[in-house]
């Protein structure tokens, strides 16, 4: 019977013992969820503020990135329409010089053809000449050629006469 006593003493002992180890974990389960609880809270608002200055950041760097390149783009148009100026303005130059290269070239042509029509004038006056003077040539040849036609008629005519007379005086040497 004593010994059943301590038993149970023993057994309340235990169970006592293990209640206060049971509640030991539930305290320890509910300092950990808390702590769990508060760790996971600090490291959402700490993720929070993280993302917030990141936003932050980013929409600076963007309004920056945006700045920059409306400047870029502001130089970019001053530097094409000053590039768009001295294009027009070189245009209207060579044009200028174009028109006055052409009108010099056409002086020139002018000139030029002028004293080739001139240089024509001449050598077409001489051809006239020396085409005359040829015609008179002719002219005088063919009244030449009309006496020596002529002359050699005559000559025929006094050959044949000194022929004959050849051949009487051939016959009167035979004769003699």
């Amino acid at each position: 019977d004593e010994q059943q006593e301590e038993w149970a003493m023993q057994k309340q002992k235990l169970k006592h013992q293990i209640q206060e180890l049971m509640d030991q974990m539930e305290a320890a389960e509910k300092a950990h969820a808390t702590q769990n609880k508060s760790a996971m809270q600090a490291f959402e608002e700490q993720t929070e503020q993280q993302r917030e200055s990141h936003r932050k950041e980013l929409h600076e760097a963007e309004q920056k990135f945006n700045a920059e390149t409306e400047q870029l783009r502001e130089s970019h148009q001053k530097e094409l329409h000053e590039t768009e100026q001295r294009f027009e303005a070189e245009k209207e130059e060579l044009a200028v010089q174009q028109e006055s290269a052409l009108a010099a070239a056409g002086e020139k042509h002018a000139a030029e053809k002028q004293a080739l029509q001139a240089e024509w004038e001449k050598a077409k006056a001489v051809m006239q000449t020396q085409h005359d003077a040829a015609k008179e040539r002719i002219v005088g040849l063919e009244g030449d050629t009309e006496e020596q036609k002529h002359r050699i008629r005559q000559l025929e005519g006094e050959v044949g006469e000194l022929t004959e007379k050849s051949e009487g005086l051939d016959v009167k040497c035979r004769k003699l």
